[in-house]
């Protein structure tokens, strides 16, 4: 049980640290959207609104679940279980903040 704990914990911080680099994108893309007048490009105040909210809400997910996660002490069948969900957590964090930046990216000037 050791081994296959040890290993999904290994894969959910793989996972948290891609999901990491996410939020940091998530971020710059927050601030360049906040700079933007919609009317430049033609986009309701609402739409610009939304994808902001979407970024943000995302990227609280993520401080939310780090505010929440907790190391198991033993590597039992607990922390496997524990590990388990706190993966499928994750990647539905880190799906909303894909999806999040991809809408995102799809306003924003190109440099």
């Amino acid at each position: 049980m050791d081994n296959a704990v040890t290993e999904l914990e290994k894969k959910l911080m793989d996972l948290h640290d891609a999901t990491m680099h996410q939020q940091s994108q998530s971020i710059n893309l927050l601030d360049q959207l906040k700079k933007i007048n919609p009317d430049s490009l033609k986009l309701r105040s609402t739409f610009l609104d939304s994808l902001k909210s979407d970024l943000s809400k995302s990227s609280d997910e993520m401080m939310d679940w780090m505010g929440r996660y907790e190391l198991p002490k033993e590597k039992d069948s607990t922390a496997y279980k524990y590990f388990e969900m706190q993966l499928v957590e994750m990647k539905m964090i880190s799906n909303h903040l894909s999806e999040a930046i991809q809408n995102a990216k799809k306003i924003i000037p190109s440099k």
